[in-house]
């Protein structure tokens, strides 16, 4: 595991100095990787979280776009992990200036980011097994979803993720992959990211299920035609994902397009 661990130091440009002694001190900038290190048992060497952590009892440094610097270098870190998707660059730059250990994960594109990411939080933490082991489970349950609508047309589906502008989801991400494996047909799959549309287009493709994404308040959906069936999903389930975040998600999709009587 230690030589596979050093490799994918040095393929990421991070100095093998990084290897020297133990982890026992870990601030994370991110609440997925702070999931991830707790679906790994290792709670104990998090001395500092972002808000909306899923954990209440250590000192929060800010929030994923907004990190308190001076609070993270006063908890001593042996490490600090952040994200390159949601954590500034120039953040993680000041960091590394103060002689700071930081280690920056990929950009989650597709399920299979979200499962290379939490291996290689194991192989950091020594956990390799653990998570081996976890994201089999997740892909032995997600085949098993699979082949409950097996036969069955994709049902043709829109989801929004803002309104003023309104975004949806396209290919190149979790959550149009974690749609397909429930068995739904993302409407703007041909479009990148998360990009912006117009309300037209939506009601020009047919969707037959709307999926809100929002954060804590519900953000207001457009007005669709008779027969679109609506339904609101947390963002806090969708944002921030690990593997078991990942299947509890197509868990819950697949329930809303084929289960969901209304």
């Amino acid at each position: 595991m230690r030589q596979r661990l050093i490799f994918l130091l040095l393929f990421l440009f991070i100095p093998l100095s990084f290897l020297a002694g133990e982890i026992n001190r870990i601030v994370s900038l991110s609440p997925d990787i702070t999931k991830s290190i707790l679906l790994l048992g290792e709670e104990k060497k998090i001395v500092g979280v972002t808000r909306y952590s899923p954990i209440h009892n250590k000192p929060v440094i800010g929030s994923i776009l907004q990190i308190n610097i001076e609070k993270v270098v006063s908890l001593k870190p042996d490490l600090i992990l952040a994200t390159k998707e949601g954590n500034p660059k120039e953040v993680i730059e000041k960091l590394r200036s103060l002689k700071l250990k930081v280690i920056v994960l990929n950009e989650q594109k597709s399920i299979g980011d979200v499962f290379r990411n939490f291996l290689y939080l194991g192989e950091i933490l020594d956990k390799e097994r653990e998570a081996e082991k976890i994201i089999n489970q997740v892909k032995e349950k997600l085949e098993k979803i699979k082949e409950k609508w097996k036969g069955k047309t994709p049902i043709p589906t829109f989801i929004q993720v803002g309104i003023s502008p309104l975004v949806t989801v396209g290919s190149d991400t979790p959550l149009n992959e974690m749609l397909e494996i429930a068995g739904g047909k993302n409407i703007f799959s041909h479009l990148k990211r998360y990009p912006r549309i117009n309300p037209e287009e939506v009601w020009r493709r047919n969707p037959r299920v709307y999926f809100v994404v929002s954060m804590g308040k519900k953000i207001s959906p457009l007005f669709p035609p008779r027969g679109v069936k609506i339904y609101f999903l947390s963002a806090e389930d969708f944002a921030s994902l690990t593997p078991v975040d990942v299947l509890k998600g197509v868990e819950l999709i697949y329930h809303y397009l084929w289960e969901e009587k209304n």
